[in-house]
Protein backbone atom coordinates (compact mmCIF):
# COMPACT_ATOMS: atom_id res chain seq x y z
CA UNK A 1 0.00 0.00 0.00
CA UNK A 2 0.89 3.52 -0.51
CA UNK A 3 -0.37 7.06 0.91
CA UNK A 4 0.36 10.49 0.69
CA UNK A 5 0.54 12.43 4.12
CA UNK A 6 1.26 16.05 4.81
CA UNK A 7 5.11 15.71 6.19
CA UNK A 8 7.70 17.11 4.06
CA UNK A 9 7.90 13.81 2.21
CA UNK A 10 4.69 13.14 0.79
CA UNK A 11 4.80 9.11 1.02
CA UNK A 12 3.46 6.72 3.60
CA UNK A 13 3.85 2.86 3.03
CA UNK A 14 2.37 0.46 4.31
CA UNK A 15 1.46 -3.50 4.85
CA UNK A 16 0.09 -6.49 6.21
CA UNK A 17 -0.58 -9.89 6.44
CA UNK A 18 -3.63 -11.92 7.82
CA UNK A 19 -3.50 -15.61 8.78
CA UNK A 20 -6.60 -17.32 10.06
CA UNK A 21 -8.97 -19.65 10.05
CA UNK A 22 -12.13 -20.62 12.05
CA UNK A 23 -10.63 -20.27 15.67
CA UNK A 24 -6.99 -18.82 15.54
CA UNK A 25 -6.73 -15.56 13.74
CA UNK A 26 -3.80 -13.57 13.43
CA UNK A 27 -3.13 -9.82 12.02
CA UNK A 28 -0.89 -7.34 11.82
CA UNK A 29 -0.81 -4.21 9.62
CA UNK A 30 2.63 -1.83 9.58
CA UNK A 31 3.23 1.88 8.14
CA UNK A 32 6.06 3.86 7.56
CA UNK A 33 6.73 7.96 6.93
CA UNK A 34 9.91 9.70 6.60
CA UNK A 35 11.62 9.98 9.87
CA UNK A 36 13.07 7.86 12.15
CA UNK A 37 9.80 7.71 14.66
CA UNK A 38 7.38 8.21 12.34
CA UNK A 39 6.08 4.58 12.04
CA UNK A 40 2.72 2.47 13.42
CA UNK A 41 1.76 -0.86 13.70
CA UNK A 42 -1.23 -2.78 14.83
CA UNK A 43 -1.50 -6.66 15.45
CA UNK A 44 -3.83 -8.68 17.00
CA UNK A 45 -3.45 -12.34 17.98
CA UNK A 46 -7.36 -13.91 18.64
CA UNK A 47 -9.27 -17.23 19.73
CA UNK A 48 -12.66 -17.94 19.06
CA UNK A 49 -14.14 -20.62 21.03
CA UNK A 50 -17.63 -20.08 19.09
CA UNK A 51 -18.99 -17.84 16.43
CA UNK A 52 -19.75 -14.80 19.34
CA UNK A 53 -17.09 -14.27 21.56
CA UNK A 54 -13.47 -13.92 20.67
CA UNK A 55 -9.88 -13.38 23.17
CA UNK A 56 -6.36 -12.84 22.66
CA UNK A 57 -3.53 -10.24 22.47
CA UNK A 58 -3.72 -6.71 20.81
CA UNK A 59 -0.28 -4.58 20.49
CA UNK A 60 -0.87 -1.22 18.88
CA UNK A 61 1.40 1.92 18.60
CA UNK A 62 -0.07 5.00 20.88
CA UNK A 63 -3.10 2.93 22.17
CA UNK A 64 -0.63 -0.37 24.15
CA UNK A 65 -0.11 -3.85 24.63
CA UNK A 66 -2.54 -6.21 26.43
CA UNK A 67 -5.68 -8.21 26.15
CA UNK A 68 -8.53 -7.85 23.90
CA UNK A 69 -12.34 -9.35 24.55
CA UNK A 70 -14.84 -9.31 21.00
CA UNK A 71 -18.45 -9.63 21.33
CA UNK A 72 -19.85 -10.92 17.65
CA UNK A 73 -23.59 -10.31 17.65
CA UNK A 74 -23.91 -11.85 13.95
CA UNK A 75 -27.17 -10.95 12.84
CA UNK A 76 -26.95 -7.25 13.29
CA UNK A 77 -23.21 -7.32 12.21
CA UNK A 78 -22.12 -5.61 15.07
CA UNK A 79 -18.96 -6.07 17.45
CA UNK A 80 -18.17 -4.76 20.49
CA UNK A 81 -14.50 -5.21 22.05
CA UNK A 82 -12.21 -4.29 24.91
CA UNK A 83 -8.93 -3.64 25.37
CA UNK A 84 -6.79 -2.93 28.62
CA UNK A 85 -3.76 -2.17 27.48
CA UNK A 86 -0.17 -0.53 28.78
CA UNK A 87 1.79 1.77 26.67
CA UNK A 88 4.98 0.82 26.98
CA UNK A 89 6.02 4.26 25.23
CA UNK A 90 4.37 7.06 27.13
CA UNK A 91 3.90 4.81 30.22
CA UNK A 92 0.48 4.77 30.33
CA UNK A 93 -2.00 2.15 31.33
CA UNK A 94 -5.08 3.07 28.57
CA UNK A 95 -8.78 1.20 27.97
CA UNK A 96 -10.16 1.44 24.52
CA UNK A 97 -13.50 0.01 23.93
CA UNK A 98 -14.50 -0.25 20.17
CA UNK A 99 -17.58 -0.94 17.71
CA UNK A 100 -16.83 -2.55 14.18
CA UNK A 101 -20.03 -2.18 11.94
CA UNK A 102 -19.99 -4.76 8.83
CA UNK A 103 -21.58 -3.45 6.21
Amino acid sequence: MFGIETNPALYRLSGSIFMGNDKIAFYTCLEKGDGRDNWWYKSVLGYSPNKHLSFGAMSWRYNGTGVFLKYNHSKSGLSIWLNPAYDFEFKAKRLTLGLDIKI
